[in-house]
């Protein structure tokens, strides 16, 4: 009596299945791409922020100095 072992095929290995966890790898390296590109431009927005808060403050420092010269 002899054992052989048959293998069984495995139902995954398709081409649609692997052609559909392509497409997800590619998602996902594309998901990690744009949330660098988002951090990148929440740092871009933030310093944008700063630079607008402080021009607001010195645009209310020359108003007041052109009031007071009135």
């Amino acid at each position: 009596m002899t054992h052989e072992h048959v293998q069984t095929p495995d139902p995954f290995d398709t081409p649609l299945f692997n052609r559909l966890v392509g497409l997800i790898e590619e998602q996902n390296m594309a998901v990690k791409e744009q949330k660098k590109v988002i951090a990148e431009q929440y740092q871009e927005m933030k310093d944008i922020k700063k630079t607008l808060r402080s021009h607001g403050e010195q645009f209310d420092v020359l108003t007041r100095d052109a009031l007071k010269g009135s």
